[in-house]
């Protein structure tokens, strides 16, 4: 087995290779997407052939927002029906939650995914017209502000708390 810093070169090369040599021999239309999902598979086969899940986020990102950014190009009906926009913030909140899953079991992970995930659904509902933000609540960037605000001021939990051990 290759020693594990050129795996990711290996694996990359591997992944363009077999792109642009799809590219000749069919009507596939190589664009700069497939490059992002080229190095979102190169960061998840890294994850796999080292046996550790130390690139899971930027391999979820890169893979996620390059097929969402092709499917815009090639005007996939779910992007006809929503406005782009809306989908980037889940994309995120599922590269969170990936990271949370399968490396760091750390709340804050959790907690920002399941925030984008739902800024994303409030956004794909509304720009869907299934839920119309005038009518329910005008002032929703206030909640995000709050809630950033609280993520930057909130101090984490030391493991070694002096005042649960006292006796």
């Amino acid at each position: 087995m290759a020693a594990p810093r050129n795996s990711f070169a290996g694996v990359l090369l591997i992944l363009i290779g077999a792109a642009f040599l799809v590219g000749q021999v069919t009507s596939v239309d190589f664009n700069w997407t497939f490059i992002l999902m080229g190095l979102g598979l190169a960061f998840l086969l890294r994850n796999v052939i080292e046996r550790k899940a130390v690139t899971v986020f930027p391999g979820v990102l890169l893979l996620l927002l390059g097929i969402t950014f092709y499917g815009n190009e090639q005007h996939w009906r779910i992007f006809r029906e929503v406005e782009f926009y809306a989908v980037i913030p889940g994309v995120v909140g599922i590269s969170f939650l990936a990271e949370w899953l399968t490396r760091r079991k750390e709340s804050g992970n959790l907690f920002t995914a399941v925030i984008l995930l739902a800024v994303s659904t409030m956004f794909v509902l509304s720009s869907s017209h299934y839920f119309d933000w005038n009518i329910h609540f005008e002032w929703w960037p206030v909640i995000l502000l709050i809630i950033g605000v609280y993520l930057l001021i909130k101090r984490p939990k030391k493991s070694g708390d002096s005042s649960s051990a006292k006796s």
